[in-house]
């Protein structure tokens, strides 16, 4: 299939929003949503919304009792856990919680929603886990621009089916040669549904925007200000592939060079990133049991997300390494020493 032969299929994103097939946000979403622009909102007024969602009030309750926390005394209200883990924690957690529940309603047949939810999850957290180190005023930002940079997969899965379903499937490819191939396949790629979603959905504009331009590569040097150092963040953790993926792209191979410019990290620094990941999935999970048919060992999985990470700054350095041999080879004068 090429471009030429393609349906118009922004107009069939259109077409799904007419039909109701969009899920509107859920009361719960559209009132957190409210209070996230309210910079007045306390505790109280996050707990008395989430308080209505008996589910996510629980586990959150659960979260702040584990030993992990370490309280002296349970929190027996969730505006007691709200207090213990943290406002902005809490209001990422459950807004992200029920945005992904309208998502998890599209069908998705030939497509694994399991596997593609908990790699949501992982791209959440290592953007936490990165604000963390590199700009702790936006983390919670990071983690719901990481849960919802790859929300127009769903709407495309509606809007083109099977074809679709399958290259998403394909675990041959990086995740950005991935979004190289909708635009050749599909003349739309995943970011474009997402930044149409989270239009008709009204998020922060924060949000929108890393989550609209994800792969879109920044300054190779450190941000200056918070809202360019979430777009990094956000471009990051949207370029990791989680599998081994034997087809990649000249910005694949520039992803380990980028970390280390941006956020000073080396290949020992993203492993212990990745450590933090681990940790904070296994901690969080809990809180999206309902949307995960099943968490995932993400060990192995980080494990090889490094090693790919290691070799392909290895692969950037023996290319530079070739280039400058031939650079050498075609000149004499560069050869001799005196």
């Amino acid at each position: 299939m090429t471009t030429t032969d393609t349906t118009d299929y922004r107009l069939a994103l259109k077409l799904l929003v007419k039909k109701g097939k969009v899920p509107t946000l859920p009361a719960v979403a559209q009132k957190l949503l409210e209070l996230c622009r309210n910079d007045n909102a306390s505790f109280s007024d996050f707990a008395s919304v989430i308080e209505s969602d008996q589910g996510m009030a629980t586990r959150l309750l659960h979260v702040a009792n584990s030993a992990f926390y370490g309280l002296r005394q349970k929190a027996t209200t969730v505006e007691r856990a709200v207090s213990a883990l943290g406002l902005k924690y809490v209001r990422s957690v459950a807004l992200g919680y029920n945005l992904l529940s309208s998502l998890r309603q599209f069908e998705s047949a030939g497509f694994n929603q399991n596997l593609f939810w908990n790699q949501c999850l992982i791209r959440a957290i290592v953007g936490r886990q990165l604000g963390e180190r590199f700009c702790p005023e936006v983390k919670e930002e990071a983690f719901l621009t990481g849960l919802l940079q790859d929300s127009g997969v769903m709407l495309l899965l509606q809007a083109i089916g099977e074809p679709y379903a399958k290259l998403w499937s394909d675990k041959n490819i990086s995740h950005y040669t991935l979004y190289n191939k909708e635009r050749q396949l599909f003349n739309i790629n995943h970011i474009e549904a997402a930044g149409f979603l989270a239009r008709i959905w009204n998020l922060p504009t924060v949000l929108v925007g890393p989550i609209s331009m994800h792969h879109t590569k920044r300054t190779l040097a450190p941000a200056k200000t918070s809202e360019m150092k979430l777009y990094q963040i956000a471009y990051f953790s949207g370029m990791l592939s989680f599998n081994d993926p034997k087809e990649i792209c000249a910005e694949d191979l520039e992803l380990s060079t980028y970390c280390r410019k941006v956020f000073n990290l080396d290949t020992t620094g993203t492993e212990e990133l990745f450590k933090d990941v681990q940790s904070e999935y296994n901690r969080t999970v809990t809180l999206f049991e309902d949307i995960l048919d099943k968490p995932l060992d993400i060990a192995d999985i980080l494990i090889q997300t490094n090693k790919i990470l290691s070799e392909m700054a290895e692969e950037t350095t023996r290319t530079i390494l070739e280039f400058s041999d031939l650079d050498n080879d075609d000149n004499p004068d560069m050869n001799y020493m005196p």
